[in-house]
């Protein structure tokens, strides 16, 4: 009895630990892949201070609408892009400890860009690629279009990498996890162009 009672403890307590190595490390990890396949063109920000690989089946526009973006990747149909853009967020402040209050200041911003229908789709969700912390959250835009915003930190600086689809993109099956893989993908990517950081 005694036997049996110990051999249970520690088939729990082997369990136990498991669980929470499991459930501490994949917290780390995004919900979607960040193994899309990527060409050797790096597109550039529009200062140059950083670039990133395209994926395969992009290219590198300009975002001739608002001229706002630093980065805009496109893919080759048309049915879906990728906005990279400098947040102006008034602090230096670790990733970590400002992680909520930046998802509420993008939030804030989508919600004046969509004229105060915000509708979030899931929880918000964290999670490193490579050194680079993450916050992500999901959204439908004002066509009913899902849409996903990932914030991060780069070279001191704060960015939001957000990913569109098109309706036509929709209806010719592109599945957004698809499209949230490279996103995730390219985020690894990143490089410092800077000679002095």
């Amino acid at each position: 009895m005694n036997k049996n009672y110990k051999f249970n403890l520690l088939v729990v307590s082997v369990f136990c630990i498991s669980f929470l190595f499991f459930a501490c490390s994949s917290a780390n990890k995004s919900i979607y892949n960040n193994d899309f396949q990527l060409t050797s063109q790096r597109a550039f920000s529009r200062d140059s201070s950083y670039s990133i690989l395209v994926p395969q089946g992009w290219f590198y526009s300009f975002d001739n609408d608002c001229n706002c973006s630093d980065i805009f990747l496109v893919r080759q149909d048309l049915n879906a892009s990728l906005s990279n853009l400098q947040i102006n967020y008034k602090t230096n402040s670790d990733f970590d400890l400002i992680k909520n209050k930046l998802l509420d200041y993008s939030k804030i911003m989508k919600e004046a860009e969509l004229k105060n229908k915000l509708i979030e789709i899931g929880k918000p969700e964290f999670f490193n690629i490579g050194n680079i912390q993450c916050a992500a959250y999901q959204y439908y835009n004002n066509e009913s279009l899902p849409v996903r915003t990932v914030l991060y930190k780069f070279d001191n600086r704060y960015f939001e990498l957000n990913a569109y689809i098109t309706e036509d993109g929709l209806k010719n099956k592109i599945i957004p996890a698809d499209l949230y893989n490279a996103q995730n993908t390219i985020l690894g990517t990143l490089k410092s162009n800077r000679l002095f950081k």
